[in-house]
């Protein structure tokens, strides 16, 4: 019985794991060449975009998982029912409800699994996965720029350029603007122009030019021979602030904590700790509701798992033989569609009063024991 049990469970995890696998790298493939545009528009190597693109595989996984599991459970039933492999099953005393208990239990041991790609190792693969954007240089840059072309891939600053060749720019203009002040800006025209990088720090060394300043209402005006234009406080147009899925678990929990600890305070001051990498303060009242819906994303999911291992193990119940065995399986893939759609649901509108709340929070549960009952009423009829 044990040697049956084992090769039940081999079967269903070599299949899972290859269709996962596979199916994420087909999805990540065709990520990977979306993602080109941080080379070809915004400038970064191709060294930061493999870095990116690699550590989005995880949360790609957790995307597909659901559905994964599902289809690979239903393929296998599937599989052992048309080749009379249940019979083995029911021959050695193994009844219908044992099998399906296994596959509950199954189902919550890979729900563990999920629950740890989750909470920890997704957002923590994403924040990384920003991480190299936020620290990556304009390593490209000179390659994007192009002749007879405004380029505005860096933020607050154009630049045109009239002829490219061999590394050295002919008619160069730069324009650069305060991000708090439009009236204030830089102009900058040179006849020659080529890039530099010294000590890890790229630089445009203008030659023979014209400086333009105007702040307010002043203007300041001069020319130079030879000018090193430091472009290393300027970054792409690429995202770079972290976003709620890309925080940790724990700073959402303990940010949660602090509001509701202090939910009248406005003020900063006692939280440093919670100041996220873009220099910027979240956890304040009105963040509560992005947060509390991130984490019930993170969470809510792994209650889905076992529910849709019990509707895939609905299948045992009909023999291939009965009149309406193809009948069930469509039921069956429905029914199952119908509740992934429920999940990514409930995500997207869980903090809308506290009846939605509570709706979902109990809804994979009452659907769970529902089902369970339902396939016990029919076991005592079979």
């Amino acid at each position: 019985m044990k040697k049956i049990y084992l090769k039940f469970i081999g079967d269903l995890t070599f299949f899972f794991l290859l269709s996962l696998i596979s199916v994420a790298a087909i999805v990540w493939v065709i990520q990977a060449v979306n993602f080109l545009d941080f080379v070809s528009e915004d400038g970064h190597s191709f060294g930061t975009y493999f870095k990116y693109t690699l550590l989005i595989f995880p949360k790609i996984i957790g995307k597909i998982f659901l559905f994964i599991f599902f289809l690979s459970l239903f393929i296998i039933i599937l599989k052992y029912e048309n080749n009379n492999e249940l019979i083995i099953f029911w021959t050695h005393g193994i009844t219908k409800k044992k099998l399906i208990n296994l596959i509950v239990k199954y189902s919550i041991f890979c729900s563990l699994i999920l629950f740890f790609l989750m909470v920890y190792l997704i957002p923590n693969s994403q924040d990384k996965a920003r991480s190299y954007i936020r620290s990556s240089g304009l390593d490209l840059f000179p390659n994007l720029l192009k002749e007879n072309t405004f380029n505005d891939t860096v933020k607050s600053l154009t630049i045109y350029i009239d002829k490219k060749k061999s590394g050295v720019f002919e008619n160069i203009f730069l324009k650069t603007t305060q991000v708090t002040n439009d009236s204030s800006y830089n102009i900058i025209f040179a006849k020659r122009g080529l890039f530099k990088n010294y000590n890890g720090d790229n630089y445009l060394t203008l030659e023979d030019g014209h400086f333009l300043v105007k702040d307010g209402v002043s203007h300041t005006n001069f020319t130079f021979d030879k000018f090193d234009y430091n472009l290393s406080n300027f970054s792409t147009k690429t995202t770079t602030y972290t976003k709620v899925q890309e925080l940790k678990t724990s700073y959402i929990l303990n940010c949660i904590s602090y509001v509701k600890k202090y939910p009248q305070s406005e003020t900063y001051k006692t939280f440093v700790a919670f100041k996220d990498r873009s220099g910027s303060h979240r956890c304040v009242a009105k963040f509560l509701p992005e947060a509390y819906q991130e984490l019930f994303e993170r969470i809510n999911v792994i209650f889905y798992l076992p529910l849709l291992g019990l509707i895939a193990s609905i299948l045992i119940l009909t023999s291939k033989d009965q009149i309406n065995y193809n009948k069930q399986k469509i039921i069956i893939i429905c029914f199952s569609i119908f509740i992934i759609i429920l999940k990514e649901f409930s995500s997207q509108y869980f903090f809308t009063n506290n009846i939605t709340m509570t709706i979902f929070l109990i809804m994979p549960f009452l659907i769970f024991f529902s089902t369970y009952f339902y396939i016990n009423q029919k076991l005592k009829f079979d």
